[in-house]
Protein backbone atom coordinates (compact mmCIF):
# COMPACT_ATOMS: atom_id res chain seq x y z
CA UNK A 1 0.00 0.00 0.00
CA UNK A 2 2.85 2.33 0.89
CA UNK A 3 4.57 1.64 -2.42
CA UNK A 4 1.36 2.50 -4.26
CA UNK A 5 1.12 5.85 -2.44
CA UNK A 6 4.76 6.63 -3.27
CA UNK A 7 4.15 5.73 -6.90
CA UNK A 8 1.06 7.96 -6.98
CA UNK A 9 3.01 10.91 -5.49
CA UNK A 10 5.81 10.43 -8.03
CA UNK A 11 3.30 10.43 -10.88
CA UNK A 12 1.69 13.64 -9.56
CA UNK A 13 5.09 15.35 -9.34
CA UNK A 14 5.88 14.34 -12.91
CA UNK A 15 2.50 15.61 -14.13
CA UNK A 16 2.97 18.92 -12.32
CA UNK A 17 6.47 19.31 -13.74
CA UNK A 18 5.15 18.56 -17.22
CA UNK A 19 2.38 21.14 -16.88
CA UNK A 20 4.81 23.82 -15.70
CA UNK A 21 7.17 23.02 -18.57
CA UNK A 22 4.32 23.28 -21.10
CA UNK A 23 3.18 26.61 -19.62
CA UNK A 24 6.72 27.98 -19.75
CA UNK A 25 7.09 26.92 -23.39
CA UNK A 26 3.77 28.55 -24.30
CA UNK A 27 4.75 31.76 -22.51
CA UNK A 28 8.13 31.85 -24.28
CA UNK A 29 6.39 31.33 -27.63
CA UNK A 30 4.06 34.25 -26.84
CA UNK A 31 7.00 36.47 -25.87
CA UNK A 32 8.77 35.52 -29.10
CA UNK A 33 5.60 36.28 -31.13
CA UNK A 34 5.03 39.63 -29.41
CA UNK A 35 8.69 40.64 -29.78
CA UNK A 36 8.43 39.93 -33.50
CA UNK A 37 5.34 42.15 -33.79
CA UNK A 38 6.92 44.92 -31.71
CA UNK A 39 10.00 44.76 -33.91
CA UNK A 40 7.76 45.06 -36.97
CA UNK A 41 6.08 48.24 -35.72
CA UNK A 42 9.36 49.72 -34.47
CA UNK A 43 10.96 49.06 -37.86
CA UNK A 44 7.99 50.70 -39.57
CA UNK A 45 8.36 53.78 -37.36
CA UNK A 46 12.12 53.87 -37.89
CA UNK A 47 11.64 53.85 -41.65
CA UNK A 48 9.51 56.97 -41.25
CA UNK A 49 11.96 58.78 -38.92
CA UNK A 50 9.66 58.48 -35.94
CA UNK A 51 11.81 56.60 -33.42
CA UNK A 52 13.42 59.72 -31.93
CA UNK A 53 11.39 62.87 -32.54
CA UNK A 54 11.80 65.98 -30.42
CA UNK A 55 8.34 67.55 -30.48
CA UNK A 56 7.89 70.70 -28.45
CA UNK A 57 8.81 69.77 -24.88
CA UNK A 58 8.75 66.02 -25.57
CA UNK A 59 11.84 64.03 -26.50
CA UNK A 60 10.22 60.72 -27.41
CA UNK A 61 12.19 57.57 -28.12
CA UNK A 62 11.29 53.93 -28.78
CA UNK A 63 11.10 53.36 -25.02
CA UNK A 64 8.24 55.85 -24.72
CA UNK A 65 6.16 53.87 -27.20
CA UNK A 66 5.72 51.11 -24.65
CA UNK A 67 3.95 53.46 -22.26
CA UNK A 68 1.76 55.62 -24.47
CA UNK A 69 -1.75 54.26 -24.15
CA UNK A 70 -5.35 55.02 -23.27
CA UNK A 71 -5.89 52.59 -20.43
CA UNK A 72 -8.51 52.65 -17.73
CA UNK A 73 -12.09 51.62 -17.18
CA UNK A 74 -13.42 49.29 -19.86
CA UNK A 75 -16.20 50.43 -22.12
CA UNK A 76 -19.06 48.05 -23.01
CA UNK A 77 -18.25 45.18 -25.40
CA UNK A 78 -14.51 45.88 -25.15
CA UNK A 79 -12.48 43.37 -27.17
CA UNK A 80 -8.88 43.09 -28.25
CA UNK A 81 -8.91 40.05 -30.53
CA UNK A 82 -9.44 39.66 -34.25
CA UNK A 83 -12.89 38.07 -34.08
CA UNK A 84 -15.67 40.52 -35.00
CA UNK A 85 -18.13 41.25 -32.21
CA UNK A 86 -21.68 42.02 -33.34
CA UNK A 87 -23.66 44.85 -31.80
CA UNK A 88 -27.32 45.36 -32.60
CA UNK A 89 -29.98 47.66 -31.21
CA UNK A 90 -33.56 48.26 -32.22
CA UNK A 91 -32.66 51.40 -34.15
CA UNK A 92 -29.24 50.54 -35.58
CA UNK A 93 -28.13 47.94 -38.11
CA UNK A 94 -25.59 45.36 -37.04
CA UNK A 95 -21.94 46.49 -36.88
CA UNK A 96 -19.15 43.97 -36.41
CA UNK A 97 -16.06 45.16 -34.49
CA UNK A 98 -12.60 43.57 -34.50
CA UNK A 99 -11.23 45.94 -31.84
CA UNK A 100 -12.92 48.47 -29.58
CA UNK A 101 -11.21 51.20 -27.55
CA UNK A 102 -10.67 51.52 -23.84
CA UNK A 103 -11.26 55.04 -22.57
CA UNK A 104 -10.26 56.43 -19.16
CA UNK A 105 -13.74 57.60 -18.24
CA UNK A 106 -13.29 59.32 -14.91
CA UNK A 107 -11.69 57.93 -11.80
CA UNK A 108 -8.01 57.20 -12.34
CA UNK A 109 -6.74 60.50 -13.71
CA UNK A 110 -9.18 62.66 -11.78
CA UNK A 111 -8.29 61.23 -8.40
CA UNK A 112 -4.62 60.32 -8.67
CA UNK A 113 -2.72 62.04 -11.46
CA UNK A 114 -4.39 65.25 -12.61
CA UNK A 115 -5.07 67.76 -9.86
CA UNK A 116 -5.93 70.28 -12.57
CA UNK A 117 -9.04 68.30 -13.48
CA UNK A 118 -10.97 68.79 -10.26
CA UNK A 119 -14.36 70.08 -11.26
CA UNK A 120 -14.08 68.93 -14.89
CA UNK A 121 -16.88 70.59 -16.87
CA UNK A 122 -16.77 68.79 -20.22
CA UNK A 123 -15.55 65.53 -21.71
CA UNK A 124 -14.73 65.10 -25.39
CA UNK A 125 -14.01 61.93 -27.36
CA UNK A 126 -12.46 62.60 -30.78
CA UNK A 127 -13.05 59.92 -33.43
CA UNK A 128 -10.15 60.22 -35.85
CA UNK A 129 -10.87 58.68 -39.25
CA UNK A 130 -7.79 56.78 -40.38
CA UNK A 131 -6.94 53.82 -42.62
CA UNK A 132 -5.36 50.54 -41.56
CA UNK A 133 -1.95 51.39 -43.08
CA UNK A 134 -1.69 54.94 -41.68
CA UNK A 135 0.47 53.86 -38.73
CA UNK A 136 2.66 56.96 -38.94
CA UNK A 137 -0.28 59.38 -38.89
CA UNK A 138 -1.71 57.74 -35.79
CA UNK A 139 1.62 57.70 -33.98
CA UNK A 140 2.18 61.39 -34.74
CA UNK A 141 -1.16 62.21 -33.14
CA UNK A 142 -0.36 60.05 -30.09
CA UNK A 143 2.90 61.94 -29.65
CA UNK A 144 1.49 65.44 -30.15
CA UNK A 145 -2.00 66.77 -29.42
CA UNK A 146 -3.48 63.32 -28.74
CA UNK A 147 -1.14 62.80 -25.80
CA UNK A 148 -2.77 65.52 -23.66
CA UNK A 149 -5.83 64.15 -21.89
CA UNK A 150 -6.72 67.25 -19.87
CA UNK A 151 -6.73 70.93 -20.80
CA UNK A 152 -7.94 73.39 -18.16
CA UNK A 153 -11.41 72.16 -17.17
CA UNK A 154 -11.90 69.53 -19.88
CA UNK A 155 -11.13 65.89 -20.60
CA UNK A 156 -10.06 64.70 -24.07
CA UNK A 157 -9.64 61.16 -25.45
CA UNK A 158 -8.73 60.11 -28.99
CA UNK A 159 -10.13 57.04 -30.78
CA UNK A 160 -8.80 55.96 -34.18
CA UNK A 161 -11.51 54.71 -36.52
CA UNK A 162 -10.42 52.23 -39.20
CA UNK A 163 -12.08 49.70 -41.51
CA UNK A 164 -11.12 46.18 -42.51
CA UNK A 165 -7.85 45.06 -44.11
CA UNK A 166 -7.39 41.88 -46.15
CA UNK A 167 -3.60 41.93 -45.70
CA UNK A 168 -2.49 39.45 -42.97
CA UNK A 169 0.61 41.51 -42.10
CA UNK A 170 -1.44 44.69 -41.72
CA UNK A 171 -4.01 42.84 -39.60
CA UNK A 172 -1.24 41.63 -37.27
CA UNK A 173 0.30 45.11 -37.01
CA UNK A 174 -3.08 46.70 -36.22
CA UNK A 175 -3.74 44.03 -33.58
CA UNK A 176 -0.41 44.72 -31.91
CA UNK A 177 -0.91 48.49 -32.19
CA UNK A 178 -4.26 48.18 -30.45
CA UNK A 179 -2.79 45.83 -27.82
CA UNK A 180 -0.29 48.55 -26.90
CA UNK A 181 -2.55 51.60 -27.11
CA UNK A 182 -6.16 50.41 -26.65
CA UNK A 183 -7.38 53.34 -28.77
CA UNK A 184 -8.55 51.73 -32.04
CA UNK A 185 -12.12 51.18 -33.21
CA UNK A 186 -11.69 48.62 -35.99
CA UNK A 187 -14.92 47.61 -37.72
CA UNK A 188 -15.79 45.06 -40.38
CA UNK A 189 -16.36 47.44 -43.29
CA UNK A 190 -14.59 49.00 -46.31
CA UNK A 191 -11.56 51.17 -45.53
CA UNK A 192 -11.52 53.17 -48.79
CA UNK A 193 -12.40 56.84 -49.28
CA UNK A 194 -15.63 56.27 -51.21
CA UNK A 195 -17.07 54.72 -48.03
CA UNK A 196 -15.91 57.54 -45.77
CA UNK A 197 -19.48 58.47 -44.83
CA UNK A 198 -20.17 54.96 -43.51
CA UNK A 199 -16.93 55.15 -41.52
CA UNK A 200 -18.09 58.40 -39.92
CA UNK A 201 -21.50 56.90 -39.14
CA UNK A 202 -19.81 53.89 -37.52
CA UNK A 203 -17.96 56.21 -35.15
CA UNK A 204 -21.18 58.05 -34.36
CA UNK A 205 -22.95 54.75 -33.74
CA UNK A 206 -20.29 53.54 -31.28
CA UNK A 207 -20.30 56.92 -29.53
CA UNK A 208 -24.07 56.99 -29.07
CA UNK A 209 -24.10 53.41 -27.78
CA UNK A 210 -21.21 53.79 -25.34
CA UNK A 211 -20.97 57.43 -24.24
CA UNK A 212 -23.35 59.49 -22.06
CA UNK A 213 -25.45 62.12 -23.83
CA UNK A 214 -23.69 64.99 -22.06
CA UNK A 215 -20.30 63.96 -23.50
CA UNK A 216 -19.03 65.75 -26.59
CA UNK A 217 -18.42 63.87 -29.83
CA UNK A 218 -15.93 65.00 -32.48
CA UNK A 219 -15.07 63.76 -35.96
CA UNK A 220 -11.55 64.42 -37.26
CA UNK A 221 -9.11 63.35 -39.96
CA UNK A 222 -5.73 61.78 -39.18
CA UNK A 223 -3.65 64.45 -40.95
CA UNK A 224 -4.40 67.38 -38.64
CA UNK A 225 -2.73 69.17 -35.76
CA UNK A 226 -5.04 70.56 -33.09
CA UNK A 227 -4.51 73.66 -30.96
CA UNK A 228 -6.04 72.35 -27.74
CA UNK A 229 -6.12 75.83 -26.24
CA UNK A 230 -8.32 77.18 -29.04
CA UNK A 231 -10.46 74.04 -28.84
CA UNK A 232 -10.95 74.39 -25.09
CA UNK A 233 -11.85 78.07 -25.31
CA UNK A 234 -14.41 77.49 -28.08
CA UNK A 235 -16.07 74.64 -26.16
CA UNK A 236 -16.31 76.66 -22.95
CA UNK A 237 -17.65 79.75 -24.74
CA UNK A 238 -20.34 77.83 -26.62
CA UNK A 239 -21.24 75.73 -23.61
CA UNK A 240 -22.10 78.94 -21.78
CA UNK A 241 -24.06 80.32 -24.76
CA UNK A 242 -25.96 77.21 -25.88
CA UNK A 243 -25.81 74.71 -23.06
CA UNK A 244 -28.81 76.09 -21.17
CA UNK A 245 -30.67 78.44 -23.51
CA UNK A 246 -30.96 76.35 -26.69
CA UNK A 247 -33.63 73.69 -27.12
CA UNK A 248 -31.27 71.88 -29.54
CA UNK A 249 -28.50 71.75 -26.95
CA UNK A 250 -24.80 72.07 -27.72
CA UNK A 251 -24.06 73.39 -31.26
CA UNK A 252 -21.86 72.06 -34.06
CA UNK A 253 -18.45 73.77 -33.92
CA UNK A 254 -16.38 73.80 -37.12
CA UNK A 255 -12.79 73.56 -35.88
CA UNK A 256 -11.22 73.46 -39.36
CA UNK A 257 -13.44 75.37 -41.79
CA UNK A 258 -16.93 76.85 -41.84
CA UNK A 259 -18.93 77.04 -45.08
CA UNK A 260 -21.92 79.25 -45.81
CA UNK A 261 -23.68 78.87 -49.18
CA UNK A 262 -20.84 76.92 -50.80
CA UNK A 263 -21.46 75.42 -54.23
CA UNK A 264 -21.49 71.62 -54.72
CA UNK A 265 -18.59 69.98 -56.54
CA UNK A 266 -19.74 69.46 -60.14
CA UNK A 267 -16.36 68.58 -61.65
CA UNK A 268 -16.46 64.86 -62.43
CA UNK A 269 -12.71 64.57 -61.81
CA UNK A 270 -13.09 65.70 -58.21
CA UNK A 271 -13.27 63.07 -55.48
CA UNK A 272 -16.03 65.23 -53.95
CA UNK A 273 -18.10 65.25 -57.16
CA UNK A 274 -21.87 65.30 -56.71
CA UNK A 275 -24.26 64.90 -59.63
CA UNK A 276 -27.52 66.79 -59.91
CA UNK A 277 -29.30 63.54 -59.15
CA UNK A 278 -27.40 63.16 -55.88
CA UNK A 279 -27.82 66.79 -54.85
CA UNK A 280 -30.02 69.00 -57.08
CA UNK A 281 -29.55 72.32 -55.25
CA UNK A 282 -27.11 75.07 -56.23
CA UNK A 283 -25.75 75.67 -52.73
CA UNK A 284 -25.02 73.65 -49.63
CA UNK A 285 -26.64 74.73 -46.38
CA UNK A 286 -24.34 76.15 -43.74
CA UNK A 287 -21.97 73.38 -42.65
CA UNK A 288 -18.49 72.34 -41.51
CA UNK A 289 -15.83 71.32 -44.01
CA UNK A 290 -13.94 68.21 -42.95
CA UNK A 291 -10.87 68.24 -40.77
CA UNK A 292 -12.57 68.44 -37.41
CA UNK A 293 -15.93 69.37 -35.94
CA UNK A 294 -17.64 68.63 -32.64
CA UNK A 295 -21.10 68.52 -31.10
CA UNK A 296 -22.84 66.73 -28.24
CA UNK A 297 -23.44 62.98 -28.23
CA UNK A 298 -27.11 63.88 -27.90
CA UNK A 299 -27.16 65.79 -31.19
CA UNK A 300 -24.93 63.17 -32.86
CA UNK A 301 -27.61 60.61 -31.97
CA UNK A 302 -30.32 62.67 -33.71
CA UNK A 303 -28.19 63.09 -36.83
CA UNK A 304 -27.31 59.39 -36.87
CA UNK A 305 -30.95 58.28 -36.58
CA UNK A 306 -31.97 60.64 -39.37
CA UNK A 307 -29.14 59.45 -41.62
CA UNK A 308 -30.73 55.98 -41.80
CA UNK A 309 -33.40 57.38 -44.12
CA UNK A 310 -30.93 58.39 -46.87
CA UNK A 311 -28.09 57.14 -49.02
CA UNK A 312 -24.79 58.47 -47.61
CA UNK A 313 -22.93 61.18 -49.56
CA UNK A 314 -19.16 61.12 -50.14
CA UNK A 315 -18.94 64.64 -48.71
CA UNK A 316 -19.82 63.26 -45.29
CA UNK A 317 -18.99 66.44 -43.36
CA UNK A 318 -21.29 68.58 -45.51
CA UNK A 319 -23.97 65.87 -45.52
CA UNK A 320 -24.02 65.43 -41.74
CA UNK A 321 -23.46 68.97 -40.45
CA UNK A 322 -25.37 70.70 -43.24
CA UNK A 323 -27.91 68.62 -45.16
CA UNK A 324 -29.05 66.27 -42.38
CA UNK A 325 -29.00 69.09 -39.86
CA UNK A 326 -31.23 71.24 -42.08
CA UNK A 327 -33.61 68.30 -42.66
CA UNK A 328 -34.01 68.05 -38.91
CA UNK A 329 -34.95 71.74 -38.76
CA UNK A 330 -31.93 72.53 -36.60
CA UNK A 331 -31.25 76.23 -37.31
CA UNK A 332 -28.09 77.33 -39.11
CA UNK A 333 -27.20 79.43 -36.09
CA UNK A 334 -26.27 76.11 -34.46
CA UNK A 335 -23.30 75.82 -36.83
CA UNK A 336 -20.48 77.83 -35.26
CA UNK A 337 -17.33 79.38 -36.70
CA UNK A 338 -14.81 79.70 -33.85
CA UNK A 339 -12.09 82.32 -33.82
CA UNK A 340 -9.43 81.15 -34.22
CA UNK A 341 -9.84 77.74 -35.84
CA UNK A 342 -8.32 74.94 -33.77
CA UNK A 343 -7.33 72.39 -36.45
CA UNK A 344 -4.56 72.65 -39.03
CA UNK A 345 -3.91 70.35 -41.97
CA UNK A 346 -0.37 68.97 -41.67
CA UNK A 347 0.17 66.78 -44.74
CA UNK A 348 -1.18 66.23 -48.22
CA UNK A 349 -1.15 69.90 -49.22
CA UNK A 350 1.26 71.85 -51.39
CA UNK A 351 4.68 72.50 -49.91
CA UNK A 352 4.36 69.95 -47.09
CA UNK A 353 4.98 66.49 -48.60
CA UNK A 354 5.03 63.47 -46.33
CA UNK A 355 8.74 62.88 -47.02
CA UNK A 356 9.62 65.94 -44.94
CA UNK A 357 7.22 65.10 -42.16
CA UNK A 358 9.93 64.90 -39.46
CA UNK A 359 11.20 68.47 -39.85
CA UNK A 360 7.72 69.77 -40.60
CA UNK A 361 6.18 68.21 -37.51
CA UNK A 362 9.01 69.50 -35.33
CA UNK A 363 8.47 73.09 -36.49
CA UNK A 364 4.68 73.17 -36.72
CA UNK A 365 3.97 71.20 -33.57
CA UNK A 366 6.34 73.45 -31.60
CA UNK A 367 4.44 76.51 -32.83
CA UNK A 368 1.08 74.91 -32.06
CA UNK A 369 2.14 73.75 -28.61
CA UNK A 370 3.43 77.22 -27.70
CA UNK A 371 -0.09 78.58 -28.18
CA UNK A 372 -1.56 76.54 -25.33
CA UNK A 373 1.36 75.47 -23.14
CA UNK A 374 0.38 78.13 -20.59
CA UNK A 375 -2.87 76.22 -19.96
CA UNK A 376 -3.24 73.71 -17.15
CA UNK A 377 -2.33 70.45 -18.86
CA UNK A 378 -2.07 66.80 -17.90
CA UNK A 379 -0.67 63.86 -19.84
CA UNK A 380 -2.31 61.26 -17.60
CA UNK A 381 0.15 58.47 -18.50
CA UNK A 382 -0.58 55.31 -16.53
Amino acid sequence: MRSIRLLWKREMVLLLFGALTLSACSFLKYIDWRSTKLAGITAHLRENNLTNLHLGTMNLTEEHLKGISLTGELTPNNVTNSTPVETLTASHPKINYFHQPTIPFMEKCDLTRCDTTKGTEWRLVVFVKSTTTNFVHRELIRRTWGKWHYVENGFIAVVFLIGKSDNPKTIDLVREEHFRNQDILNYDGPDDYKNIANKTLTGMSWATENLPDHYLYASADDDFLVDLGALQEAIVENEKTFGVNSTAGFPIICFYRYLDKAEPYRNKKSKWYLSKEEYPHDFFPRCCLGGMYTTSVRLARRLLEHSRKFEPMRVDDVWITGILRENLSIPETMVIKPSPYAAKHYTGFKGKPSKTIRSFMHADWTKTFEKFRHKKLCLCDY
